[in-house]
């Protein structure tokens, strides 16, 4: 005789962890992002000192240029 073993669908998943899951991910999602904004801004605040050493360096080499004549 041959026995039946699977009479019933396996247990469905608990909701509440798939559910914490999904916050868990939506979280570090959040996090990811964050980092990332932070860091553009870092980028722009690291042009925008560029360009004002090169606005240093402009006026410095018209002054030099103003005191030859």
């Amino acid at each position: 005789m041959f026995i039946h073993t699977f009479t019933h669908s396996p247990p469905r998943p608990d909701p509440t962890r798939y559910a914490r899951r999904t916050k868990e991910k939506q979280k570090e999602k959040e996090e990811k992002e964050k980092e990332k904004e932070k860091e553009k801004e870092k980028e722009k605040e690291k042009e925008k000192e560029k360009e004002k050493e090169k606005e240093k360096e402009k006026e410095k080499e018209k002054e030099e240029g103003n005191q030859d004549f």
